[in-house]
Parts: C-alpha cells; structure tokens; sequence
C-alpha cells in the first residue's frame, strides 16, 4: 500500500534502456499460477504482465498496458485506500484535481510494470499472450526500475538503482494468506537479485548506471498491517525518509499553582507516509 511517487516524474535514459532487462527477470520470477483459498475453495490464479512504454515504443515481445487494465487496477485502489486518498490528495499531489486523475497520471509513468492475478484465464492463450481480460484481477503489483538519492545510509545524496514499488494491492478475498510476504519478500526480491546481477555484468562494459541498492516503497504512516509486514521482512526507513516529529508539551499551571511540577506530555506527530528500502543483499 504506497501513498505516491511523484506523477510528473520524468524517466532517464537507464530506466528506458534497462526496461527490457526488468521485463525479462519479472517474466522469468513471478509464477504464472498462484494456489489461494477463494470463499474456502482451493483456486487457481493466473499472471497478468503488462508495462508502460516509452514514447519511442514498445518493448518486443511484451505487451503494453491498456486503458481498461488500468481502470480496473484503480477500482482496486480506490476500494482498498480511496477515503485515504481522498484525505491526503492535496498534500501529496500539491493540487486540488481528483486523488483519482492524480492517480491515474502516475500509473502512466513510461516504465512501470504490472503483474496481477485472475481467477480465470484470459481469452486467447489463457495469460498474457491475449490483452484482453475475462475477469477482474484479485491482486497486483507496480514497480519500475530507477534511480532515487536518499537510499544509502553511506551516502544518502548519491545515487542508487532501485526497484521502486508503487503498489501492492490486494482485495480482501485473497488477504491473510501470505501472499504479500510471498510477493513482495520472495519473489521481487529474485527479481531484484537477478536484475542486479546483470547490472554487475553490464557494468564490465558500462559504468553509467549505479548498483542495485534494494526495493523502495512509500507507505502510510497510519496503515500498521503494512508497517508490519514490510519491517518483517527486513525493510527499513531511508536515510531521508520522513520521520516522526516528538514533542513535549508543558502542562498548563493555573493562577493557583496546579499543574506545577507535573510531568510534561509528549506528542508525537507523523508524517502522511515514510520512505522504507529492502537492501538487495537481505
């Protein structure tokens, strides 16, 4: 559950470049078919892979996202964190137009990636061989390959790649199953292995895109199921992320001398979400 990057961010050369890359290792990671429970009966689902293009086109082999695919994705969000979004909108977005056109723009982004999850086959060959849904998906998952500052603790100004997760979104028929721990702690996490591995390999060759450093999310500072699941699994807040602010507040002492010598109260005030990084090497 990630609150937002920011939607006008413009893409570099290595995230066009390296976008075939992380196409393959996803492809290669996630598996086609997931076991769940659905209402206590054993379901299969199947894997969805769409991505973003850049505007100089499409990657081989691979097929684009479209406008209805990420309709649906957005009903799933607005389901899971629509009053959230709602609430916070004009802070994070810095403008007064919908969470959901807001939102919208950002699932755009040239670059990101989306796998989900269907309870039924798609027309055609049955996964994403087809663009074409028979179903709504139950779950998915968006991220990109990037550069972000503020993610090592050596050095938070310089540069690192990372996998930037913009979401990981569940319906509630699929929850408390493990499967954002199988997801996310498992399987992007080969993602990014491997990912980083040819980077090393590539990087013989060319040294213009910095190492791995780990996937990077956001995440509502209020949402603790999700603070749990990701500090479990070895995340951490960045060097830059944004932080909790403590306070002590003095006690009010009256004319008569109450409230004299009482302990003072802290408040504590956080932020709308903190920035949390799982290391590659974890």
């Amino acid at each position: 559950p990630t609150p937002t990057r920011s939607y006008s961010h413009s893409h570099s050369p290595m995230e066009e470049t390296h976008l075939p890359l992380l196409l393959s290792c996803v492809t290669a990671q996630f598996p086609e078919h997931l076991d769940v429970s659905l209402n206590n009966t054993p379901t299969t689902l199947h894997r969805y892979i769409q991505y973003n293009p850049f505007p100089s086109g499409p990657v081989s082999s691979y097929h684009p996202s479209t406008p209805a695919h990420l309709n649906t994705l957005l009903e799933i969000l607005d389901f899971n964190l629509g009053a959230k979004y709602a609430s916070v909108s004009r802070t994070i977005y810095e403008n007064r137009e919908p969470w959901q056109s807001n939102k919208m723009a950002e699932m755009e982004t040239p670059g990101l990636v989306y796998v989900s999850y269907h309870h039924h086959h798609h027309h055609g060959h049955g996964h994403e061989d087809d663009d074409t849904n028979s179903d709504n998906p139950l779950l998915f998952l968006s991220f990109m390959l990037t550069t972000e500052t503020g993610v090592l603790e050596r050095d938070p100004e310089a540069l690192a790649t990372v996998i930037f997760l913009y979401e990981i979104q569940l319906l509630p028929e699929v929850r408390r199953q493990s499967l954002g721990r199988l997801l996310l702690g498992t399987v992007l996490r080969q993602v990014a292995a491997s990912v980083s591995e040819q980077l090393q390999l590539q990087s013989q060759l060319q040294r213009d895109t910095p190492p791995l450093a780990g996937i990077e999310l956001t995440v509502f500072s209020d949402n603790a199921a999700a603070l749990q699941l990701y500090t479990g699994m070895g995340m951490r807040p960045t060097p830059l992320s944004p932080r909790d602010t403590v306070t002590q507040l003095q006690p009010r002492r009256t004319r008569s001398g109450r409230g004299q010598g009482a302990t003072p109260l802290t408040c504590t005030r956080k932020p709308v979400y903190y920035l949390y990084c799982m290391p590659v090497g974890q």
